[in-house]
């Protein structure tokens, strides 16, 4: 999974280009012009001018693939130089980040040992070491085990090879919503809306009803109904996959605001939005009880259009005009 795709480096020395370990020639001869070679992070750079080279500061030291895609990785293989200074390669740490995070990681060859020919980290399990988009290899603390000190700070690589899967394509629509209209907007879709495949990936929601933009990962959403929403994603190998999100319209807040006495039951509080009449609340009876804005949201004082009721029964009475459709 990591060969030709584009690899970096902390800096580089000699023509030991980063890109070189992922050329798909394992060979361990610097000869065969397939060995990086990194600045030396100890004493800086030396020789010819025109031969060092230092693209970054030289400390840390590290060599790093993008595999431009997650993979769940279960291999990861790395090829030594053979003919000269292998120790270049010891007290490394190998890591797989995602998203710009190290998911897992692991110190090799710390203060002592070397790789020899082929140095292997794998999962024997029939599972992942974990997924990532990059793979780096780093010296702990900008340092080999070399015990020649103009050589310490230097880091070669003959190949990198990493082996795996990319992980299923996945559509993530969220967690299904509550709209309480004249509330805020709601906004559709998890975070992230897609995860494996291939990226880049189009999105398309349906139906498109009530939806800020339907081709976008996470649009905002306020449907006058409740409204299940499907989410289809592809990506850039053509792959597809959907996802389902209910978009619950709430079309009353139910509040108990007191007692009516021409029905001897609670008052409710119906839709404080319903189309054609988007502020009033009516009672039980059918008579007005508030008119939003200007009543109490609460319910917790004597709110206009209703007066109090006699004892014993607390509460109070709507006054206001009556309006048989509203009766809940």
């Amino acid at each position: 999974m990591a060969v030709g795709k584009q690899a970096s480096q902390t800096s580089y020395a000699c023509g030991g280009v980063a890109s070189r370990a992922v050329d798909g020639n394992t060979s361990g001869n610097w000869g065969d012009g397939s060995v990086t070679h990194s600045a030396d992070s100890n004493n800086g750079p030396t020789g010819p001018a025109d031969k060092w080279v230092l693209t970054n500061p030289p400390t840390p030291v590290w060599w790093e693939v993008d595999l431009q895609s997650d993979f769940s990785i279960n291999e990861i293989a790395l090829n030594n130089r053979t003919d000269h200074q292998p120790q270049r390669l010891s007290n490394f740490r190998v890591s797989i980040i995602n998203d710009g995070i190290e998911v897992w990681g692991m110190d090799n060859f710390v203060a002592s040992g070397l790789v020899g020919i082929l140095y292997s980290i794998h999962e024997d399990t029939g599972g992942f070491i974990a997924t990532g988009d990059k793979m780096r290899v780093e010296l702990i603390g900008g340092l080999n085990n070399s015990t020649f000190a103009n050589d310490r700070g230097i880091l070669s690589l003959a190949e990198v090879r990493v082996f795996g899967a990319t992980p299923v394509l996945t559509a993530d629509a969220g967690l299904d919503k509550t709209y309480n209209p004249g509330g805020s907007t709601v906004t559709l879709g998890g975070s992230p809306a897609a995860f494996g495949g291939t990226p880049p990936y189009t999105y398309s929601w349906s139906p498109t009803t009530g939806l800020s933009d339907p081709n976008i990962a996470n649009p905002t959403a306020s449907p006058s109904a409740t409204t299940p929403y499907t989410l289809t994603v592809t990506d850039s190998a053509a792959a597809t996959t959907t996802d389902e999100v209910v978009f619950t319209y709430s079309s009353s807040s139910l509040v108990s605001v007191g007692v009516d006495t021409d029905t001897a039951g609670a008052w409710r509080s119906t839709d404080v939005n319903k189309p054609g009449d988007a502020d009033n609340v009516y009672g039980t009876d059918g008579y007005l009880v508030v008119q939003y804005p200007n009543g109490d949201p609460l319910n917790k004082v004597n709110p206009p259009f209703a007066t109090p009721c006699p004892a014993p029964r607390p509460g109070f009475r709507g006054t206001g005009e009556r309006s048989p459709p509203e009766r809940v």
